[in-house]
This record gives structure tokens, sequence and C-alpha cells, in this order.
């Protein structure tokens, strides 16, 4: 007997991790932040039942930390967006995009509102896989800074030369997904690398010459060993993510 198809949705598909699961998940059903209810709406009346929710959907840490007035943005697609999401669809299962940020020292609103929608999958779905990720790196990823310092030679950043940065796949994301789907495994994974990188060390491996600002960014340095247990393939170096998206060296 043929296995029941899966009914997906996606969230965060314009770009990033959540482009990169739609294009090897093209039948998904997809939720935009630019027409949420109407997308959720479609949805409901084309089928009740919905397996797996993929919540990629984000309000990003570097566009709020430097434009004070984007804490609406934060409560709106971090938090009420998340739980509407869930209340609405009743998905069976729930795989949500955290930050690793939740782990900063810093008591910043991006932590508080991620930690929330964390919260908010917990209490509301059973059948949750939250990955607290740090940044992500791929074909449908849009130049952060650690690509900025590779790419552009001689050209100027906001962030300081020590910010700190621990680099992912998303290949390795995407694969951990659909083998943690496929076994049904619930959980909370801090996905991240085994070493950081300051930017200043980007720029000597990679040869190039950048004028750096004031601002700082330190990645929240955590453990990979859970991860690295339940699934060995992450258990690369910042390094050699890097090394692989800017030589080719794998279809990513």
């Amino acid at each position: 007997m043929a296995e029941k198809k899966k009914h997906v949705v996606l969230t965060g598909t314009s770009s990033g991790l959540g482009e990169y699961f739609l294009l090897r998940r093209p039948d998904s059903k997809i939720v935009k932040t630019k027409t949420f209810d109407r997308d959720i709406k479609d949805i409901l009346n084309s089928r009740k039942d919905i397996d797996l929710l993929i919540h990629c959907a984000h309000a990003s840490a570097f566009e709020s930390n430097y434009c004070v007035d984007n804490y609406a943005e934060y409560l709106r697609t971090n938090v009420i967006h998340t739980e509407k999401l869930i209340d609405t669809l009743k998905p069976k299962k729930v795989v949500h995009i955290s930050s690793v940020d939740v782990h900063s020292p810093k008591h910043t609103n991006y932590k508080l509102t991620k930690a929330m929608s964390e919260n908010i999958v917990r209490a509301k779905v059973k059948d949750n896989l939250i990955l607290r990720c740090s940044a992500i790196f791929g074909p449908t990823m849009r130049d952060n800074s650690v690509l900025k310092v590779i790419k552009y030679n001689n050209s100027e950043l906001k962030l300081a030369s020590h910010s700190l940065f621990n680099c992912i796949l998303q290949k390795d994301v995407f694969e951990f997904v659909e083998m943690a789907v496929e076994r049904g495994m619930r959980g909370t994974f801090d996905f991240v690398s085994s070493t950081y990188m300051s930017l200043e060390n980007v720029c000597k491996r990679y040869d190039t010459q950048i004028t750096f600002g004031k601002e700082v960014y330190i990645t929240p340095v955590v453990s990979n060993e859970a991860i690295k247990r339940a699934f060995p393939q992450a258990d690369r170096t910042s390094e050699e993510v890097l090394d692989i998206i800017i030589g080719g060296l794998t279809n990513v």
C-alpha cells in the first residue's frame, strides 16, 4: 500500500531556509507574511488536515538590531503569527526554526520574541521539533556579514572585526529535518558547528581587506554534542562550512 502523502505547510519561503525547503518540497502549501490571513484561509478551504508545519519565517535579529522602530515586526512575525498558524491550521507536527540567540546573555527583543515563539510551539503542539540555528549558509541565503567579508574586498561593514559567528549549512538543516520527521523525533536542538569565527579571522582566511564598524554581534557559544549524536553529518567546523560554500565543494 502506498504511503499517504503528507500535507505540509511552509513559511518564510521568499528567501533563505524556507526557500530552500520549498525548492525541495514544491508541493507544499505556503504562508507568506504579506498575505498571511489570505494564505491561511486558502489552505483551510482546500484541506483541513495539516500533517506538518515547517515554520521558517522570522523577523531577523540583524534587521532589528539597527532599527529601533522594528519592535512591532518582532512581535507580529515571531510571536503573533506563530500562535495564529498553530491555532488555525492545527498541525499534527511542527518544525520550528528558532535561533541560537535565545542563549544570548543580552536581553534583547529578538531573544525575547524567539523564546516566546518556542514556548508557544511547545505548549500547543506535543509533537514538536525546535532547532536553534546559528548563521545558515547555502544557495538561497542572502549575503550576511560573513559573506560580505569574503565576496566584497575593500568594502565597509557596520559590524566590528571581533564579531563572532558560527556557520552551518542549509543542506544539513534540511536533511536533518527530513530524517527527524521520518523517525518521529521531538525536542529542542542547538544546531551549531563545533567552531566559531570572528570576522577578522574570516578576512585572514580569505585574504580580504574590510573597513569594520563599531557594532558588535557575538554568537552565543553552545555545545553541538546533542545534534552530533542525533545527526553525525552536522559535525562540521565553521571553517569547513565556509570552504564548502565558497569553493563549491558539494551540491548544497
